[in-house]
């Protein structure tokens, strides 16, 4: 009897960790976290080790990019206020859309779409500065600011925003 109650435990305990993801793929290395913690480490050693505003600023990026990919998008918005204290203009571009996408997962979609509005705008004026054959060149540059925006505008129920945003991410 202790032996059938023994693997009646054991079957149960694999039956319920199956279901709840504890599958033997699962039970392995999740090897996406690993590689954005491996990355959060290195920009930590490269903004300890920076010697310029601008060095340290890329380094802050990063982490903020890698701990917002972690979960920790409280975390993720305070690396990336204080790297944009320290950017370069030149830099705003890449700074606002990693700060727009912490604020879509912090469920704040109007203030992503205040930050990423102007960068976009900025962004159609070059493309249309440009052939019409180059213009989707231009734009990919900006592609995640798009692709953010157009989240933020689903989540506000703005889905003519939506469609529209993401026609002139290509147009």
């Amino acid at each position: 009897m202790h032996t059938i109650v023994k693997n009646l435990k054991h079957c149960l305990f694999a039956l319920t960790a199956f279901t709840y993801g504890a599958s033997p793929i699962n039970a392995a290395e999740n090897y996406l976290k690993n590689q954005h913690e491996s990355r959060l480490i290195e920009y930590q050693k490269e903004e300890i080790t920076a010697t310029t505003d601008f060095d340290k600023a890329t380094a802050l990026r990063g982490e903020a990019a890698e701990l917002d990919s972690l979960n920790q998008p409280k975390e993720a918005l305070s690396a990336i206020n204080r790297a944009l204290k320290m950017a370069q203009p030149n830099q705003s571009k890449d700074f606002s859309t990693i700060k727009a996408g912490v604020l879509f997962h912090l469920n704040k979609p109007q203030e992503a779409l205040e930050l990423l509005t102007p960068e976009i705008e900025r962004a159609r004026k070059l493309a249309d500065a440009n052939p019409v054959a180059q213009r989707p060149i231009v734009l990919g540059e900006f592609t995640e600011s798009f692709i953010t925006a157009t989240f933020a505008h689903m989540q506000l129920e703005q889905w003519g925003n939506a469609i529209l945003w993401l026609m002139r991410s290509r147009l």
